[in-house]
């Protein structure tokens, strides 16, 4: 009697040179030659953004308004590009993800251009405006996008909006410290009590964020807090 398992079945690695079909080699191929064409292209024009800047020296040059709203028009339609290339588009799917990235670095440069500029002179206001805006636009993006690579971006932003709320309330500064572990605490309760709250990509992100997130803020605290004095505690 034949052995079960054998017979006409022929397992792909065997039955050809390669794992995947030639095609679908070079798709994937193709797939990581644009991803990472796109990523320098990401690159260039955020850089690109930053000289936009630091072209202006003052707000009395009459177009540092002007550079301020490009800017966040940048942010606007680079975001949206991404978000409906990914929803309607998935042959350039790869691509939203760049788009996306782009117009969310796009949004704090636009409050370091409001500061510099000087635009508007409250810097902590300008930190937690941008920082809450932020966060709006990176959660919109993990809802739909569901990346891991989203979930490391929505916990730098919630670092942001913690530092800059203790900011802006004017508290003695190892209260940054004690937000920051409220804030993972926080995390850390709903990840594990509530799973389902968040996507699985965004969870493993906020989870490996937390592996360094978590040590780091607790030897900041003893390194800084030793410094310190009672007053300024």
């Amino acid at each position: 009697a034949q052995p079960q398992g054998l017979g006409l079945y022929v397992p792909p690695s065997l039955s050809s040179p390669y794992p995947q079909p030639p095609a679908q080699r070079r798709r994937v191929n193709e797939d990581i030659f644009l991803n990472i064409v796109l990523y320098i292209g990401s690159l260039l024009l955020i850089g690109a953004a930053a000289l936009f800047i630091t072209s202006v020296t003052s707000s009395t040059d009459e177009t540092a308004l002007i550079r301020v709203l490009a800017l966040a028009l940048g942010a606007v339609v680079f975001y949206g590009a991404g978000l409906l290339t990914y929803r309607f588009v998935k042959r350039l799917r790869i691509a939203s993800y760049s788009f996306t990235a782009t117009g969310l670095a796009f949004i704090p440069l636009t409050g370091i251009a409001t500061y510099i500029l000087g635009i508007w002179d409250q810097g902590r206001f300008i930190w937690l405006i941008t920082s809450l805006i932020g966060t709006a636009a990176i959660i919109g993006a993990c809802t739909l996008m569901r990346n891991r690579v989203m979930g490391y971006l929505l916990i730098s932003f919630f670092i942001s909006d913690s530092l800059a709320a203790t900011r802006v309330v004017e508290l003695p500064f190892v209260w940054y410290f004690i937000v920051l572990t409220v804030v993972a605490i926080v995390l850390g309760l709903v990840l594990h009590f509530v799973p389902e709250a968040a996507p699985r990509g965004i969870r493993e992100g906020l989870v490996d964020s937390s592996r360094i997130f978590v040590p780091v803020t607790a030897a900041s605290i003893f390194f800084f807090t030793y410094e310190m004095s009672s007053l300024d505690m």
